[in-house]
């Protein structure tokens, strides 16, 4: 499930009943095989927490 308000970057492959949480950004190309939390960025193979996004 892909929340709100979330960017996925071209040639991702997100895996089946992964959820994405929202205002997250994944790069393009990653491989995410887990759940991503709400406002961060992943990247990467498989996709890792690479940065907290905050708003202010």
């Amino acid at each position: 499930m892909i929340e709100d308000n979330v960017w996925v970057g071209m040639e991702s492959l997100i895996l089946g009943g992964v959820t994405i949480g929202e205002n997250s950004v994944v790069a393009a190309r990653s491989v995410v095989t887990k759940d991503v939390p709400p406002n961060v960025l992943v990247a990467g193979v498989p996709a890792k927490i690479v940065k907290k996004i905050v708003n202010e």
